[in-house]
């Protein structure tokens, strides 16, 4: 299954943006703050209603983004890892189930990868193209039971390389 999700260039004070699917029908839409302190993300169903929340932690070394379900209770924790070397590293958590999230050094690709198994398996795969108004994500889901949590993941990503950028300029 892929999904895809466009950002808006001209977005200066809060997002708003559509995730569809392959067939360019409408799953969530994302929307947020932009300059709010602590960056959080909703992200809706077709009537409006928060299904997930995205919540930065504020004052941390690395990286910590919970995810809140729509009763605002966390459900899976994103953490970025402490490496040295090229590509970023980040980690999933959801009960008992972890999993692997590297990208490459531009910070363009991603895999996220089970960790809890036996045997990795690569359960997504994301794709940033970076277009000349808005830059577009493209993600393929292996495993349809992880769309929701692949999704949010994505966000996650884009939330840590927006408050780099932010914090770098």
């Amino acid at each position: 299954m892929k999904y895809f999700i466009s950002q808006k260039f001209f977005t200066f004070t809060r997002e708003d943006i559509d995730i569809l699917d392959e067939n360019g029908n409408f799953v969530y839409k994302i929307y947020g703050q932009r300059f709010w302190a602590g960056k959080k993300l909703r992200l809706l169903d077709k009537d409006g209603n928060t299904v997930f929340t995205l919540v930065r932690r504020l004052f941390r070394f690395l990286t910590t983004i919970d995810i809140l379900d729509r009763n605002n209770e966390k459900i899976a924790k994103f953490k970025q890892k402490f490496h040295i070397g090229f590509g970023k590293r980040f980690y999933i958590k959801r009960g008992e189930d972890k999993f692997d999230v590297s990208g490459n050094w531009l910070g363009l690709d991603y895999n996220i990868v089970t960790t809890s198994k036996q045997n990795p398996v690569v359960v997504a795969v994301i794709d940033k193209r970076c277009l000349s108004f808005a830059d577009r994500y493209q993600v393929e889901i292996n495993d349809s039971s992880l769309v929701d949590l692949t999704l949010c993941s994505v966000l996650c990503v884009d939330m840590y390389n927006q408050h780099k950028s932010n914090t770098n300029n």
